[in-house]
């Protein structure tokens, strides 16, 4: 009699792709599957070999070619070794890689149900996406990431490293009020935050706190209402750091006077460096603006056109305002082009209170970069980002 890896190695022989249209090819693909994993010296599982089985039934009448001995192999099925032994063992520890960053370690067999559980804790991770290798998967080890993968994977009875129990209890004996309140302004005895605050903004204003929290990562209890607001204090109840200005509803000006309401003296500006007559419309925009507000800050404009056509107009007109101050301390105003960061901006002190964008593309480059700390970017144009966390200032 047959065994039933040898009916496997018959059906492989034929070619299972030869094989008759009415095999599924769900059922063809672990066909080919099982027929290599029995080559290898760990063979197949007792779940493996019952579903082949199980596909050999569904599909007798077309495995004619194997002759009378499938009836009495499948009916009393024989194996030519005994099948690969599966660990049932669920573990979560915590291992550092060679770098010395430490990991949750989850070490199981991922069916469905651990696998949906996972997806649960991907949604809202600290960190990069968990990796996962064989039966382990990976995660970087963070107060929020062990407390929901452990609430995920609970029900299915995981045994604990004591280093993992230990820090669990730890994290749940945490003072959730205490730490809330070490982070709001009105009650944290951080004193470094207090001055720095001070330093930064002066006499302080509801208007003013509110609009520096997520610079320095602290909550109030301020609130500005949420009717009839001004641009100001629209800016300054942002949730994110960038934000989107309409220029349709709102006149550089409108701007320009918000962003010196909420002391944002240092502006860095972003032009699109693919578009010339836009730059050209940008700056003389720039300077009427500050114009009429009688404003005449140190500018610097640090891109150039090649100069011919617009670009030759776009290079005079920075010569004719006089925008062409050096980079220093005294500098208000600096301009860029949204792909091109120039060298010297990273040998300086010199760093923006704000942002304004007039270009919608603006992301994943040196420039965008750079910008990574300034807790104000304002993108200025007819049209939202299409891809980023931004609030929307109509």
């Amino acid at each position: 009699m047959l065994t039933i890896d040898d009916l496997l190695n018959r059906i492989e022989l034929h070619d299972i792709d030869q094989l008759s249209s009415s095999i599924p090819n769900k059922d063809r693909r672990i066909l080919k599957n099982l027929a290599k994993m029995i080559k290898m010296p760990a063979f197949i599982t007792e779940s493996q070999g019952r579903l082949l089985i199980k596909i050999l039934q569904e599909n007798l009448e077309s495995l004619h070619f194997i002759g009378s001995e499938i009836i009495p192999s499948l009916r009393t099925p024989i194996w030519t070794k005994p099948f690969r032994s599966v660990d049932s063992s669920r573990k979560i520890s915590i291992v550092k890689d060679n770098e010395g960053n430490s990991f949750i370690n989850i070490e199981c067999s991922f069916n469905k149900d651990i696998k949906r559980a996972l997806q649960s804790v991907n949604k809202s991770i600290d960190g990069f996406p968990f990796k996962t290798q064989g039966r382990h998967c990976q995660l970087l080890l963070t107060e929020k990431n062990l407390i929901n993968t452990i609430n995920e994977l609970k029900k299915f009875n995981f045994e604990y490293s004591t280093q993992v129990e230990s820090l669990y209890k730890d994290i749940l004996a945490i003072d959730k009020t205490s730490v809330i309140n070490s982070f709001n302004i009105e009650y944290t005895t951080n004193k470094n935050i207090q001055t720095l605050l001070d330093l930064d903004i002066g006499k302080r204003s509801e208007l003013l706190v509110t609009d520096r929290r997520i610079k320095y990562q602290f909550k109030t209890n301020y609130k500005l209402g949420t009717d009839n607001l001004t641009l100001k204090e629209q800016l300054a109840l942002r949730s994110h750091p960038k934000v989107f200005v309409n220029t349709n509803n709102y006149s550089l000006t409108d701007l320009t006077i918000a962003l010196k309401s909420l002391k944002r003296n240092v502006i860095l500006g972003i032009f699109d460096e693919y578009d010339v007559k836009s730059c050209i419309q940008n700056l003389e925009l720039l300077h009427t603006t500050l114009t009429e507000l009688n404003m005449k800050p140190n500018i610097g404009v640090y891109f150039r056109f090649p100069n011919d056509g617009d670009g030759k107009k776009f290079n005079e007109l920075v010569s004719e305002y006089g925008y062409n101050k050096q980079l220093d301390e005294n500098c208000r105003i600096a301009i860029i082009a949204n792909g091109k960061l120039p060298k010297f901006f990273l040998k300086t002190n010199w760093y923006p209170d704000a942002t304004v964008s007039f270009s919608n593309q603006f992301r994943n480059n040196k420039t965008s970069i750079y910008c990574n700390n300034c807790d104000m970017i304002v993108y200025y144009n007819t049209l939202a980002p299409l891809t980023g966390v931004v609030d929307a200032i109509m």
